[in-house]
């Protein structure tokens, strides 16, 4: 068989001759799940799944209805009230947005059957499940399947996903932070991590944005009708955040700075979704984009955008660069932390969330993790990522909720 995915027109295609065929056509990946779309045909998708012993999808939904058949091996699938368990041969049937989740009991291989008898294409598959709580703990970010086109794309819709989740990480952790000065009354530390988090978003958050709306923005008017005015409605969120970060730029009273912080952290969340739900499926499903290819444009365009900003803020006599970190570690007062609860994020972009936290972080600042059990993994790969950098210390060990106190200093060591 052809080892490129099929999109075809014909009336008449040979998918797999056989079973053992079937299941060839995608190895397990011990790291995540793996998925290939084997057909895409009008009114039907097909996508292979393959997961090892152990991995999970989280709880989703597709917008169309949807056949899950099990090739081999054995899952617990849980739809509403329904607790499934299916071996090989299993078939379960879910209508169109019925969410449900899915976890391995052994190796297992699934076929998933996407049936929209009203388009030839299917907006959702099983190829990505990226989503983050940014704006409100209720709502998650993109909680769709997106359907890429190929593995490079696949790739870089994770690519995607994670930049925004470490954005959406470094903006809570300001954001925080500057809602918990503001109730102090202590207008110099108000005033700093005011102009903290406008610097944040001049040097980082703003070159993305940028580059999407040069790059990403006009194609959604070029994939179809059925997002006419999708491309209207980010270009209008663009704006939104322009002007809340103009209000948080000026010197505000505490109450009205707390308030337009608020607000661009909901503005920013709804950007993102927008992104996550509407722009990116209809790009990676599209077959005159390349998703990779407009987001190595995107990197690039971001990258040129924040070296000259740097180089703006270098020469800009009026412009206050970063304070002096002058504190002793662990000398002197223990200031309340910002919190940033774990719970909420979905698993696939919690640790990206959390390095997007960490990296907002001067020497002897830091905040206070919360999670549903021992991180151990997390804390493995902040290890990996950043060295001795954080001290980390335990301020509850279960047996419900885990909460780590992590502090950034060049010469810190891990305490257990």
């Amino acid at each position: 068989m052809n080892d490129k995915p099929r999109t075809t027109s014909e009336r008449v295609v040979v998918v797999s001759p056989d079973i053992q065929t079937l299941i060839g056509l995608l190895p397990t990946d011990s790291r995540h799940v793996a998925s290939r779309r084997i057909l895409k045909a009008p009114g039907v998708g097909v996508v292979r799944l393959s997961l090892d012993a152990g991995h999970s999808m989280d709880e989703h939904h597709a917008a169309v209805p949807v056949l899950i058949q099990v090739l081999a091996g054995e899952v617990e699938i849980a739809a509403g009230s329904t607790r499934a368990r299916l071996a090989a041969g299993g078939l379960l049937y879910l209508a169109a947005g019925e969410r449900h989740a899915v976890r391995a009991r052994t190796r297992a291989d699934l076929l998933l059957t996407l049936v929209d008898g009203r388009k030839s294409r299917s907006r959702t598959s099983a190829t990505h499940y990226e989503a983050t709580a940014i704006q409100d703990r209720r709502r998650p970010i993109g909680d769709n399947l997106v359907l890429a086109s190929n593995g490079a794309d696949s790739v870089a819709l994770g690519a995607i996903t994670r930049s925004h989740a470490e954005l959406a990480g470094a903006l809570a952790a300001h954001a925080s932070r500057l809602l918990d000065v503001a109730g102090t009354g202590n207008a110099k530390a108000m005033e700093e991590a005011r102009r903290r988090l406008v610097d944040w978003a001049r040097s980082d958050l703003f070159p993305l944005f940028a580059a999407e709306a040069d790059i990403l923005y006009p194609e959604a008017g070029r994939v179809g009708a059925k997002e006419p005015d999708l491309a209207e409605a980010l270009f209008d969120g663009q704006e939104r955040i322009s002007a809340l970060l103009e209000e948080a730029s000026a010197h505000l009273a505490p109450a009205p700075l707390a308030a337009a912080t608020v607000a661009l952290r909901v503005a920013v969340g709804h950007q993102l979704n927008m992104e996550m739900e509407r722009l990116l499926p209809a790009l990676a499903a599209s077959t005159r984009h390349s998703l990779a290819e407009l987001w190595a444009d995107v990197e690039h365009a971001q990258s040129r955008a924040s070296l000259e900003s740097a180089k703006t803020e270098a020469v800009d006599p009026g412009h206050a660069g970063p304070a002096e970190a002058a504190c002793e570690c662990g000398v002197g007062d223990d200031p309340e932390l910002p919190e940033l609860d774990l719970r909420p994020v979905p698993p696939a972009i919690r640790h990206a969330t959390v390095f997007g936290a960490l990296d907002s972080l001067r020497p002897c600042e830091g905040l206070v993790l919360v999670a549903a059990h021992d991180p151990l993994p997390l804390l493995a790969q902040i290890r990996q990522r950043s060295g001795d950098r954080f001290a980390v210390r335990y301020l509850q060990r279960g047996p419900g909720d885990w909460r780590l106190k992590l502090v950034f200093s060049d010469q810190a060591a891990t305490t257990r």
